[in-house]
C-alpha cells in the first residue's frame, strides 16, 4: 500500500482511494517520495494538518483538519484556492 491508512484514519482510505489522474498530481503511484512520506506522517498526526502541493497547491489533509473545513464541499484533491 503507498498511502498507509493510519489508526483508523477515514482520509489515508479516502486518499487512497481517490482517483488522482483528474488532479495535476496525477496518478498516486506517479507521486514523489517526498509527497508520499509527507502525506503518510501527517496521516499518524493527531493535530489538524494540510498539505498544498504542486503549481495548484491540491489539498491533502488528515482527519483532524476535516472540522476545520465546515460545511464547504470536500476540500480534497482540489486547488486550495477553491478551498
Amino acid at each position: 500500500m503507498i498511502i498507509s491508512p493510519g489508526k483508523q484514519s477515514v482520509m489515508g482510505r479516502l486518499i487512497s482511494e481517490k482517483d488522482w489522474t483528474n488532479t495535476s498530481l496525477g496518478p498516486i503511484e506517479h507521486w514523489p517520495s517526498l509527497l508520499l512520506n509527507t502525506v503518510n506522517v501527517m496521516l499518524e498526526i493527531s493535530f489538524p494538518i494540510a498539505v498544498c502541493w504542486g503549481n495548484e497547491l491540491i489539498t491533502i489533509y488528515n482527519d483532524a483538519y476535516r472540522p476545520l473545513l465546515g460545511d464547504k464541499p470536500e476540500a480534497l484533491g482540489r486547488p486550495f484556492l477553491e478551498v
